[in-house]
């Protein structure tokens, strides 16, 4: 039951937040409070997919929205959700998708220390991240650091979130790194 529940959570929640960021350059802000899970109305009230709440948090890579669907960002120069570089966006998506939704999503299940949560988390990503991508090279590949925003530092010089943000290098948790080759994810 656990494993087809947290599978599916899992799958579904990168359907609705990855593909944007892979094919359009755009990172949702996909963390607790804002990625609102929608369930069907009849029993067994299976998980359908996610409401977005509050696109202030946007990141947006100009060239790759453009390329992708033909829309030109309408926003003022110098805008907050406007990025110069793809890592950005991803930088937000991992800040968002994998710190502050699953992790704590991962703890509060009990699947954190026995790494049950974090082997349906590599799979799924695996699932759904094309092979070679840059993201893939960024989150699953052998790097012990990911990029993330630094939000104690930010507190200390006064940085608001909103005017600048300051990055830093983060220790990507280890239970994230090793796969074993055995695992799936299987619905029945």
């Amino acid at each position: 039951m656990l494993n087809r529940v947290s599978c599916s959570y899992v799958r579904i929640f990168f359907a609705a937040f990855l593909p944007p960021a892979l094919q359009d350059g755009v990172a949702f802000e996909a963390h607790p409070q804002n990625a609102i899970a929608r369930f069907s109305l009849q029993p067994p009230h299976e998980l359908r997919g996610f409401v977005i709440r509050d696109l202030g948090g946007l990141r947006v890579h100009p060239p790759t929205l453009l390329a992708s669907t033909g829309v030109t960002l309408d926003v003022l120069p110098g805008h907050r959700v406007v990025t110069e570089t793809l890592d950005d966006v991803y930088v937000r998506l991992y800040q968002t998708m994998i710190h502050n939704h699953l992790q704590q999503l991962v703890r509060v299940l009990g699947l954190h220390y026995n790494g049950k949560g974090w082997e349906v988390i590599r799979s799924r990503l695996r699932e759904a991240i094309p092979r070679g991508h840059t993201l893939e090279r960024a989150w699953l590949g052998e790097a012990k650091t990911v990029a993330g925003k630094s939000f104690i530092r930010m507190r200390m010089v006064g940085a608001d979130s909103h005017v600048r943000i300051i990055i830093t290098r983060l220790s990507r948790p280890s239970l994230l790194n090793a796969l074993p080759q055995d695992f799936t994810c299987t619905l029945p």
